[in-house]
């Protein structure tokens, strides 16, 4: 499972997801909905989050390609999909941080 908000899928996306696809038999990505875009990178995206979805579809570099959490950090998606790897870009560190305390914690 990966996280991200795909916005004008570009080669650095492309060899993220290549290389996320290969911890697992399947990769499932999660793209951030537009108000997640909005808080947490304080901007609009270029492309709303359907155009986006439909763009990595389209790529058939994951899988499966769904929508993140309305509420930001309640990990239904982790919960609901049980993947067994989360691959992480360079610049999540903060999701990083907050996945490594709840799961510690045995919250997702």
């Amino acid at each position: 499972m990966v996280f991200g908000v795909f916005d004008g899928l570009h080669a650095g996306h492309r060899f993220f997801l290549t290389e996320a696809r290969k911890c697992g038999d399947a990769l499932i990505a999660v793209v951030a909905r537009d108000e997640t875009v909005r808080v947490l990178k304080n901007k609009t995206s270029r492309g709303d989050e359907k155009t986006r979805i439909s763009a990595l579809r389209a790529s058939r570099l994951a899988d499966l390609v769904i929508r993140g959490d309305k509420k930001q950090g309640t990990y239904r998606v982790i919960a609901h999909s049980m993947p067994d790897a989360i691959c992480l870009g360079y610049d999540q560190q903060a999701l990083a941080g907050d996945l490594k305390k709840r799961m510690g914690d045995g919250e997702i």
